[in-house]
């Protein structure tokens, strides 16, 4: 609290004397407030006085008070208006002094802030609801990835079993065909020619029923029920086997 005596000092907030001045705008920093006041009736100047005084826009009732000092603290930015009046029973001598007072916002609780914070706050919800959208349609669309995924897993497996069925039902005819035919290789009537190309059909049948077997192991290795053996092999028989074969 600073004492501001003079016009125009240092705190520009008196620009006339405080007898003519109906009006002191205050900044937001400048809140607690002390003034004296005196009497100009001297009548009767061995009867003590006795005031009345109010802040309209802070309290609404009068106080008395024997002191010529009044002082507020901590007042909130706004317009105020200090009544002060001297109590006696001569109207004529009864008179009111009024002070406007106005204590500016701090720029902050300026109405340009206040719509700065609004705008503020609108972009950040904005943003939030974007941030949450663009998350919920990423959801959306790794959900709708899983499950074409599920579904497309779902088809292979389908698939697979169906082949593996099929491999079943080869499986069985291929036995019994390759169980006649070694009884026929067994034979003794046969002439070379007729148990060359028996032995071919034996050994191409056989073979059909490696492969399927192979099929069958593949599908049990898929569901993790047969390891993977890896080995080193001559593949020069394999090969001439093959070649020979369509002779």
């Amino acid at each position: 609290m600073k004492k501001v005596s003079p016009p125009h000092d240092q705190t520009g907030i008196l620009e006339n004397s405080i007898f003519l001045t109906k009006e002191i705008r205050l900044k937001h920093n400048q809140n607690n407030i002390s003034l004296e006041y005196s009497t100009n009736n001297y009548v009767n100047p061995l009867q003590k006085t006795i005031y009345e005084y109010t802040l309209e826009g802070f309290e609404n009732k009068w106080y008395k008070t024997e002191n010529q000092e009044i002082t507020y603290t901590n007042l909130n930015p706004g317009k105020y208006i200090l009544r002060i009046r001297e109590i006696t029973d001569d109207p004529f001598l009864k008179q009111e002094l009024s002070l406007f007072i106005k204590i500016s916002s701090p720029i902050y609780a300026t109405p340009f802030f206040y719509f700065l914070y609004l705008l503020i706050t609108l972009t950040l919800i904005g943003s939030f609801y974007r941030f949450k959208r663009s998350q919920l349609l990423l959801q959306t669309s790794l959900e709708i990835e899983r499950k074409e995924k599920e579904k497309i897993e779902e088809i292979n497996q389908a698939k697979l079993q169906f082949f593996s069925n099929i491999s079943h039902e080869f499986q069985t005819p291929l036995t019994l065909i390759i169980s006649q035919m070694e009884i026929l290789l067994q034979s003794s009537n046969l002439s070379p020619t007729i148990y060359n190309k028996l032995l071919k059909v034996y050994k191409n049948t056989y073979h059909l029923r490696t492969l399927i077997s192979e099929l069958l192991n593949f599908r049990k290795l898929e569901q993790g029920h047969v390891k993977l053996k890896v080995y080193e092999q001559d593949i020069t028989p394999f090969l001439k086997e093959i070649f020979y074969s369509f002779f």
